[in-house]
């Protein structure tokens, strides 16, 4: 139980009302320290667009009703945000009014009485459609090449990204000093989604091109495994633009495209066509729910057994002999 629950919401020891606003920054804050990592930072940036929506049309959030998260789905869908972008989006705004209004009932002050973001108006995405582009195995072979000749940290780091299937999140988190060996293994402690930490095996490859890489770094004991030349840890949206860099100088033709996501996807979808059963996939991506792997086995069905392939040579003309 928190602080603001045991003086309950909208009092100081039980006695003073809090301005609404103030209850509301409070459990804002709150609610931010209870997320972790990479759910934090896209929860305040979804929640801070739906703010800053409000603001620019003179609704106090904590008044919004559901006829103005529906319009600010429709100025979304309008601007041509993707589905899953927009349901995304909403979906961090509902869980927004719900930790308000679950921090609040039975209080002197509640607030979010009624959740706008519970619409029927939210984009209905499919599960099973991943629409992550995804890599060949040839052309994951090119953008390892193009990271050897870019250098050691990126050729460690798509190494990494590739021979896991790491969420980007938990890759440029990871720490010198929590690489080690466990029964014949080189593993490496990392820290995922949800706090959620875990040993994860390096393969030789990744291994060799990071030895590589911290050689060239004079084998520093500890610090971020993939830092800047200031020693600081590469960020997310530097992995993100090397990637579509790499991919480029390769002439991979979905360049443009790319994501650190990609890589994830690769691994998925190579794991599952060399015959890695989906509960032990399961587990080395960190999934916690089966459903979420199995979108990676429908999706390669999908196209590897696609009916195109079969009917479309029917349709060719027979060249005359």
């Amino acid at each position: 139980m928190t602080e603001i629950e045991r003086r309950e919401p909208g009092t100081i020891d039980g006695r003073i009302l809090l301005p609404r606003e103030e209850l509301a920054a409070r459990l804002n804050a709150e609610w931010m320290l209870s997320l972790t990592g990479n759910t934090r930072a896209a929860y305040l940036n979804d929640v801070g667009l739906w703010h800053a929506w409000c603001e620019l049309r003179g609704i106090d959030p904590l008044d919004a009703r559901k006829p103005h998260i529906d319009r600010w789905i429709t100025e979304q869908q309008q601007a041509g945000y993707a589905k899953r972008t927009v349901a995304r989006r909403v979906s961090a705004v509902s869980a927004w009014y719900d930790f308000l209004r679950d921090s609040t009932a039975g209080t002197q002050l509640v607030l979010a009485e009624e959740n706008p973001a519970r619409t029927k108006r939210r984009p209905k995405v499919a599960r099973d459609d991943s629409p992550t582009t995804g890599l060949s195995k040839a052309q994951a072979r090119q953008l390892v090449q193009a990271a050897d000749d870019d250098g050691p940290r990126s050729a460690a780091l798509i190494r990494f990204l590739l021979n896991n299937g790491l969420r980007v999140g938990t890759a440029v988190s990871a720490r010198i000093e929590d690489m080690t060996e466990d029964d014949g293994h080189r593993v490496i402690l990392l820290r995922g989604k949800g706090d959620v930490r875990r040993k994860v095996p390096i393969p030789p490859p990744a291994y060799k091109a990071i030895m590589a890489m911290l050689a060239a770094r004079g084998n520093p004991a500890s610090g971020p495994l993939f830092a800047t030349s200031t020693g600081r840890p590469v960020d997310r949206h530097y992995v993100f633009r090397l990637i579509r860099r790499l991919a480029a100088a390769a002439e991979i033709s979905a360049a443009g495209r790319l994501s650190p996501h990609s890589l994830r996807h690769s691994f998925a979808t190579e794991a599952l066509k060399r015959g890695v059963p989906l509960h032990q996939l399961q587990d080395d991506m960190w999934h916690a729910d089966p459903r979420t792997t199995e979108v990676y086995n429908r999706a390669r069905n999908r196209l590897d057994k696609a009916a195109a392939y079969v009917v479309a040579g029917e349709f060719e003309p027979v060249a005359d002999e």
